[in-house]
């Protein structure tokens, strides 16, 4: 089955005038599912965005200290999925957590498994503006998403999904 899911690493859901903004955006999309990522947002989520209608069912199956994972039930067809979220620590020594929690994840998961987020940390060269060198947390990045099994989709429209102010800089996070 194909569903499309939109992840989206969001600042500023305290702020009604942006959850009404992420709302109406979020509309425009048809996403089967969005993934919303705030790591300072206070109060329930559902509360604030609200809910806009499901055809999926969502459980958390595990939280962890940089990952929380879900398993979505379609309401509509005979198919589940998991989807584990990710908001990784700049320092790649201490990234090496996420690592180890995304493979304990991956030992209990069945079936399809989609890995979204922000992961601060970028493959290769290329998805990377000025990036002269490979580090070695780029390394790492990508050993775990292939010891993990994982596909690694690339994007179609953009080359970067992430810009520091004016854009100065820019990423590509996975």
């Amino acid at each position: 089955m194909k569903f499309k899911l939109v992840t989206w690493n969001v600042r500023g859901l305290n702020d009604r005038d942006k959850r009404r903004l992420v709302k109406s955006v979020m509309k425009g999309w048809n996403a089967d599912i969005i993934c919303l990522q705030e790591t300072k947002l206070e109060g329930n989520m559902e509360e604030k965005v609200g809910n806009l209608g499901r055809a999926w069912k969502g459980d958390i199956v595990e939280t962890d200290m940089y990952t929380l994972t879900c398993k979505f039930e379609s309401q509509l067809y005979n198919y589940s999925c998991h989807i584990t979220g990710v908001y990784a620590p700049n320092c790649y020594i201490e990234r090496r957590s996420v690592w180890v929690e995304l493979g304990a994840i991956r030992g209990i998961i069945e079936g399809p498994w989609a890995v979204c987020g922000d992961f601060n940390v970028v493959r290769f060269i290329s998805e990377k503006r000025n990036c002269e060198r490979r580090t070695r947390g780029m390394k790492e990045f990508s050993d775990v998403i292939e010891d993990l099994k994982l596909v690694d989709l690339q994007l179609e429209d953009n080359n970067y999904t992430w810009f520091k102010g004016g854009q100065s800089r820019g990423s590509l996070l996975n």
